[in-house]
């Protein structure tokens, strides 16, 4: 299991570790504690605010975008996330490609990669950030907050030339002109224009003011031209050879949508020959101006063109655009924003509008939320009104919950689509088990009253006539609901409110069936505080309910009826609660920062009508109609956190506890032994956890952060904290500055921390982090080489490996031809006829020393040389190296030359094979004895004996090899069914009912 920990992709980190605004800092460490979890992915992130880098290499264009400390690249043809590089120590300001070329730069430093390689890296400024970069044929042109601009070698990251603009001038972009080998145009806060020749660092000219500042530059196909786009809205197309602005458009007005006008943020010309320019705006707009006609030709939507501003109910980024690209040669458009976005539009050929080709999402505001679907997919939902579907291993499977037809009923309201959508979610609640015959998820909303029904099935919200369940009782209307519950069978849902109501629907009519009451309660209700959790037992007996009332009730289902009721120690509040199923555990925060855990284990107990509420809750006979009950009981009081707890879940073998709380710390418990065994302090506040159905994973969100980060859990594969295990061990302390996951493809991401000279010296190009092994996992991988005694170890080849050597026959037969091949009548230029072919001279001496008994000993394959030595292990890996038709023709070979060459060669040609065939059985019955690679050597041996079978029996001295190897056969089935007995009774063992 440790083995598998390693190869599976959780690598272990660096002890260093950064801070997007500070310096590299040493994680602390205790030498009597290790973490319970470690680091695996981030889910849900795309791009980020610095504006990326799209570049074409033949037909495939690539993006190149910065999201945090990382670089993300994709293929636009699928928006397949392909390389994610290792982490800056800081925040990435900018970034460019040229070709396999990744360039990024953080603060004042400039690192250029191969890939995930570094090649090189250089300092622009000590004290200064690094603004934008631009990569034009074999030079790095970078820009700085320090108004400095410096051209670079893009192979070496040799400083080329040093540009320093003026006291009164403040770089804000810059771009490459298309007919300009070796010039840029920058742009300036105050609104001028400057030419700028990086190869002699002159300055050749600067252009008038246009009034406002530059925020965006593009070049333009046309020569000498260049679009500009401005503070104030406007959109020009400037000539620099007359030094005049040939078109002005307006992007928006300031009535529109708020008082200022609208900040242009980036622009785009049409490669493919087309006259048109696309421009961006703060506010997430996108304009299509037709520059033949001089006005505008529409503005993009979420899904298509509209003809103008009023139509756009939903643009298509919510917040600052950060890039549009048009694709060269193609009528394809690339836009990426603040909210975690990237969108493609294709733009028709007959009517030239645009509509949306594909897109990759993520929340752009917070989340809030998150919660286990099944093993693979999880659902969060954040501040942005969205429900999320989220794949742990990849997010090309991400998806948006659809709230149904949002964006029509928009243009028909002539509202933004934002206002139509649900309230965010509070609390969600979701079984798997009939997702395709009805609703599977349950989720309450801030403010409302109603819980909602989506099918995961279609990724949607239920009909119209199916997606509400609303409070029978009128008094419910002003109330929210505040907890859900869904029954393991998935029929029925339990919806707790903040009014102290609980109820409880059949999710297939979607009727309400009961409404819990105690009677001590006015008004009919099941609490008379708002209820925090709901919970249904394993055996869906039970159900169980918490509130600020400082009680826990406990209902027999399905008819509703009160069976217990408990108070909680010391009359507190039960702010949270979580409950394992599978151990009766509840767990329960308080508003004194404590953690009560009570035992709700089915035993004999009493109903509340024959016994009162003051009765010793151990009481067991008191009256006849005495039903399958809990023995509640307070069996742990956990103490450590410092203010109110956020979000609690357990283990699914209630082995372990989290906890996080405002403070930003994590605490792991260790609930059999009733210690702290790990605490760590965040960057910020969690505000839910989530576990894995088999506890392999927990996952984390966080206070404004629209990420899901996904932990390792350690303990799984056998960790075992030396806290855990000493009981002398000191009181743990709190840890700061935890590391926190990173997007990765792969499963895990290397770090690129400390000193740049060590990663980036020019001497040590080549150095590539992920081939190094850490000395631990060298041993673990060496000590799982010697096969234990008594144990039967299969192969790490591909099962296709060893699968079609048993079946080469079949497939020969399979692939065979149906007819023969037609002959060819070939043109008269070429000669025809029987005569028989060329031989030259050095041809047939080679073929004629071929013939010569003395030196045929001498020609032995490979794989007969390796047995020689002998290297029965080499020889394995040759083996596993071959296709199956290549060992097929190694093993035939044997045959071939024992019954084709007998004749000519006499007694001693077929001792030669006899002594080939020795080394074969010899080699399978080491393999045999080792019992390593067992289903390939399996294979292998099934394959020789089709093949040398028949000719190797008549061979006395194999005969006792055989027997041998009958033998070693018998030996290992007996081991085999021996060992899967073993399991098939362990699995009885723990799956029988008690």
């Amino acid at each position: 299991l440790q083995f598998l920990y390693f190869i599976g992709g959780y690598r272990p980190r660096s002890n260093n570790m950064t801070n997007d605004d500070g310096p590299v800092v040493k994680r602390q460490k205790s030498s009597t504690h290790d973490h319970v979890l470690l680091p695996y992915r981030a889910v849900g992130s795309v791009t980020g605010s610095v504006t990326p880098a799209i570049v074409t290499a033949g037909k495939d264009s690539f993006s190149l975008c910065a999201v945090g400390r990382n670089l993300h690249e994709y293929n636009l043809a699928k928006l397949q996330l392909i390389h994610v590089s290792p982490a800056f120590p800081k925040k990435i300001t900018a970034v460019a490609k040229q070709g396999t070329l990744n360039i990024a730069s953080y603060k004042g430093t400039i690192q250029c990669l191969k890939v995930r390689r570094p090649i090189w890296s250089s300092v622009h400024s000590k004290y200064a950030k690094v603004l934008q970069l631009i990569a034009k044929n074999d030079v790095l042109i970078s820009m700085g907050t320090d108004s400095v601009l410096k051209a670079w070698r893009l192979t070496s990251g040799e400083l080329l030339t040093t540009m320093t603009m003026k006291h009164d001038a403040s770089p804000s972009c810059m771009t490459a002109v298309v007919n300009y080998s070796s010039k840029i145009v920058v742009g300036t806060h105050q609104g001028h224009l400057e030419l700028w020749n990086f190869n002699s660092g002159v300055l050749v000219h600067r252009f008038e003011s246009f009034g406002s500042q530059i925020t965006s530059l593009a070049a333009s196909p046309a020569a000498d031209t260049v679009g500009v786009g401005l503070a104030d809205g406007r959109v020009i197309c400037y000539n620099l050879v007359h030094g005049k602005s040939i078109l002005t458009f307006q992007h928006g007005t300031a009535t529109q949508k708020g008082a200022r006008k609208p900040i242009i943020t980036s622009l785009s010309f049409r490669m493919d020959g087309i006259q048109t320019l696309v421009s961006a705006t703060d506010q997430g707009d996108v304009a299509v101006w037709n520059l033949s006609k001089g006005k505008l030709e529409g503005m993009l939507t979420s899904s298509l063109q509209a003809a103008s501003q009023d139509e756009v109910f939903e643009p298509p980024h919510n917040g600052r655009v950060t890039l549009t690209h048009f694709l060269p040669m193609e009528p394809v458009l690339v836009t990426t924003g603040t909210d975690n976005s990237v969108r493609m539009y294709v733009f028709d050929k007959l009517q030239g509008t645009g509509k949306l080709l594909r897109e990759r999402r993520g929340h752009y505001m917070s989340c809030t939320n998150t919660t286990f679907f099944d093993s693979r997919i999880m659902l969060s939902c954040g501040a942005d009104r969205t429900l999320r579907v989220n794949h742990i291993f990849s997010d090309v499977f991400n998806r948006e919950m659809s709230q149904g037809s949002v964006v029509k009923e928009a243009r028909k309201r002539q509202v933004a689509t934002l206002d139509l959508r649900l309230p965010p979610i509070s609390v969600q609640a979701a079984c798997s088990h009939r997702m395709h015959d009805w609703a599977s998820v349950v989720t309450g909303h801030k403010g409302s009253g109603t819980a909602y029904l989506w099918r995961m099935n279609t990724l949607s919200i239920a009909n119209k006539k199916e997606s509400m369940l609303r409070s029978p009782d009128s008094r419910d209307r002003e109330a929210e609901v505040s907890a859900i519950a869904i029954t393991r069978c998935a029929n029925f849902a339990v919806i707790g409110m903040s009014s102290g109501r609980v109820h409880y629907y059949n999710l297939q009519s979607l009727q309400h069936k009961v409404s819990f009451c105690d009677n001590d309660i006015e008004n009919g209700r099941a609490h008379s505080g708002r209820v925090t959790g709901v919970y249904v037992s394993r055996d869906n007996d039970l159900i169980i309910t918490v509130g600020l009332d400082s009680f826990i009730r406990l209902w027999t289902f399905p008819n509703g009826k009160l069976r217990f009721r408990l108070s909680l120690e010391g009359g507190h509040q039960a702010l949270l609660s979580s409950f394992n199923s599978a151990s009766y555990l509840l767990s329960v925060a308080t508003e004194k920062h404590l953690i009560n855990v009570y035992d709700l284990t089915p035993h004999n107990m009493i109903t509340v009508d024959d016994v009162s509420a003051t009765t010793a809750i151990t009481k067991t006979e008191s009256s006849s109609d005495t039903v399958t009950l809990c023995n509640a009981r307070l069996v742990r009081v956990f103490k450590k956190h410092t203010s109110n707890i956020t979000s609690m879940v357990s283990s699914t073998d209630n082995r372990l506890l989290f906890s996080s709380s405002l403070d930003s710390t994590l605490c792991v418990w260790d609930v059999p032994t009733d210690r702290l065994i790990d605490q760590v302090l965040f960057p910020s506040p969690i505000t839910s956890l989530s576990i894995h159905p088999e506890s392999y994973f927990l996952a984390t969100t966080h206070a404004n952060d629209e990420n899901i980060y996904l932990w390792t859990n350690k303990m799984k594969y056998g960790h075992i904290p030396a806290i855990a295990a000493n009981k002398d061990a000191t009181e743990l302390e709190v840890r700061e500055l935890y590391d926190m996951p990173e997007v990765s493809i792969d499963g895990f991401i290397e770090n690129m921390e400390g000193d740049s000279v060590k990663y980036f010296d020019a001497e040590n190009p080549e150095i590539d982090t992920e081939k190094k092994l850490s000395d631990l996992e060298k041993s673990i991988i060496e000590k799982q080489t010697k096969q234990l005694k008594g144990v039967i170890s299969y192969s790490d080849a591909p099962s296709s490996k060893w699968m079609t050597l048993t079946s080469l026959e079949q497939i020969k037969k399979r692939n065979a031809p149906v007819a023969p091949p037609k002959k060819i009548d070939a043109p008269f230029f070429l000669p025809i006829g029987n005569a028989a072919p060329q031989v030259s001279e050095v041809e047939s001496k080679v073929m004629n020393t071929l013939k010569d008994d003395a030196l045929i000993a001498q020609t032995e394959t490979p794989f007969i040389r390796l047995l020689m030595v002998p290297d029965n292990e080499g020889a394995l890996l040759l083996l596993k190296e071959m296709g199956a038709s290549k060992v097929d023709i190694e093993f035939t070979s044997l045959v071939d030359t024992l019954s084709g060459m007998d004749d000519a060669a006499g007694d001693e040609l077929s001792s030669e094979t006899e002594r080939r065939l020795h080394l074969v059985a010899t080699f399978f019955e080491q393999l045999l004895a080792t019992r390593n690679d067992f289903e390939y050597v399996q294979a292998l041996l099934t394959l020789f004996l089709q093949k040398t079978g028949l000719v190797a029996s008549r061979i006395p001295a194999l005969q006792e090899q055989f027997a041998h190897l009958e033998a070693l056969q018998v030996d290992n089935a007996n081991l085999l069914g021996s060992l899967v007995d073993n399991s098939l009774a362990l699995i009885r063992h723990f799956v029988a009912p008690v």
